[in-house]
């Protein structure tokens, strides 16, 4: 079943993902990866990691296992990773509050004017919709 969903878009958090050093490799540069591709139209950009274009390429390359590459074999703790990218944009930002999940995350944004896109809808495979935000 092919839906519309309303995708959670920041722009200036996938740039400050950009200047975050690899989380794999420690290299200087970055790129934005998702856990679940905004090709497919169905990743949230709250759901966006560090790494730079070597890993990022290996990230890619392992398809659906890719947590389990993180976690098993780069000993990346992926929830973790998320609450420091989320609470250092925040504070990059001037806002100083505890992010303790993904839709907190993106309703912060929201309700900060820092989210991009609020009007774009994109198409998605059913059940794949929970990285939508709720929060408008």
């Amino acid at each position: 079943m092919i839906k519309l969903v309303d995708r959670f878009i920041c722009d200036a958090f996938r740039q400050y993902c950009r200047e975050q050093p690899c989380a794999n490799c420690h290299a200087e540069h970055s790129t934005p990866a998702h856990e679940i591709s905004r090709k497919r139209g169905d990743g949230s950009d709250a759901l966006c990691i560090n790494l730079c274009m070597v890993c990022h390429k290996i990230f890619d390359d392992w398809g659906k296992v890719k947590i389990n590459l993180l976690r098993e074999l780069w000993g990346i703790e992926i929830e973790e990773l998320h609450f420091r990218l989320w609470g250092g944009f925040m504070r990059e930002q001037g806002i100083y509050i505890v992010i303790v999940s993904q839709e907190q995350f993106e309703a912060r944004c929201a309700a900060f004017g820092l989210r991009d896109g609020s009007d774009s809808k994109r198409k998605t495979r059913g059940g794949l919709t929970k990285t939508v935000n709720k929060f408008q």
